[in-house]
């Protein structure tokens, strides 16, 4: 009877050992890509704010001016000064390939705007339930100086 439960206890101990050994190698049948498991779409594309089901969530008014402050401070400029850029914020949160579309006068005031635009704080735009990049155009108006 003992041998019997001793047999027994081997051909058990054999089968588990050879299901559990079979569990880690079974690989899984559809292998899950690594971006859609973290809720971000994986094509890289850029989307216009038309084409996405919730726009960037960012605020302007928030945008801390200091460089672009100071580099208005000392330019010679009396005309109004206009620059315009188109940007990307990226699904990342951060904001990246800056262009500038527009700069009046050309006085280092894109550069000085480029540098404090980096800086924004956004919620990125969602497509479908996940985070994607926007275009986004930026302009910025300054009065006049007086003589």
């Amino acid at each position: 009877m003992a041998r019997t439960l001793l047999i027994s206890l081997l051909i058990l101990s054999t089968v588990t050992l050879s299901a559990v050994s079979q569990a880690q190698t079974t690989q899984p049948a559809t292998p899950v890509p690594q971006s859609a498991s973290s809720g971000e779409l994986d094509d890289g594309k850029v989307y216009k704010e038309s084409e996405v089901d919730i726009k960037a969530q960012s605020s302007i008014a928030d945008l801390k001016l200091k460089d672009f402050d100071e580099a208005a401070a000392s330019c010679p400029s009396t005309k109004q000064r206009v620059i315009r850029l188109r940007l990307v914020l990226s699904r990342l949160r951060k904001v990246t390939d800056v262009k500038v579309l527009k700069e009046e006068p050309k006085c280092g005031l894109a550069e000085a705007l480029i540098k404090d635009v980096r800086t924004m704080v956004f919620v990125p735009a969602m497509k479908d339930g996940r985070a994607v990049s926007v275009y986004r155009e930026l302009q910025i108006k300054t009065p006049a100086k007086k003589k």
